[in-house]
């Protein structure tokens, strides 16, 4: 398991939920009341190391929750069995990217001064990627010193930009 990426729970530090082999095939492993596995899913959701011009589901890191979009086009994340929000990355240059919401390809995600919406319009609109070495990326606004943070209550908004905050950290599958 050398060239395995592993994913740990944001809760329980110590316990693994999931391990990433180098092809793309995950192993997520479910745990009972007690904490003890109980059973171990292999699919293929990749979680990419490359991001290309395509679509994307967006996940938090070390959750089973992605970016989801809010009636009033606010962000949060949301466990959902059904569907997931989907979002096309237009790269630029220097590791910056456009996220673009794939049902309403007019809407952009945007720091509109520090304030992260969606919202119509192609401007204010360019983030900057930053890789770090277990596949999960921080999504930073060039405008500021701003990423996209996970807060308590799961909701999404830009804060200041920590390296080892493990809630601004995002895998894309």
């Amino acid at each position: 398991g050398a060239n395995y990426k592993f994913e740990y729970d944001e809760n329980i530090t110590d316990r693994l939920i999931r391990a990433i082999s180098p092809s793309g095939i995950t192993n997520a492993i479910d745990y009972d009341e007690y904490n003890n596995p109980i059973k171990t899913v292999v699919n293929n959701t990749q979680a990419f190391d490359d991001i290309i011009n395509t679509i994307y589901y967006i996940r938090a890191r070390g959750t089973d929750d992605y970016l989801y979009i809010n009636p009033d086009k606010s962000l949060r994340i949301k466990q959902c069995e059904c569907s997931h929000d989907k979002f096309n990355v237009l790269l630029q240059d220097n590791n910056r990217i456009k996220l673009q919401y794939s049902v309403l390809p007019d809407y952009y995600l945007k720091d509109n001064n520090g304030v992260l919406k969606l919202e119509y319009g192609d401007n204010r609109n360019v983030f900057e990627l930053i890789k770090h070495s277990n596949k999960s990326y921080s999504i930073k606004s060039v405008l500021s010193n701003l990423a996209i943070t996970v807060n308590q209550d799961k909701s999404l908004t830009l804060s200041t930009y920590n390296e080892e905050d493990f809630n601004q950290q995002f895998i894309f599958e």
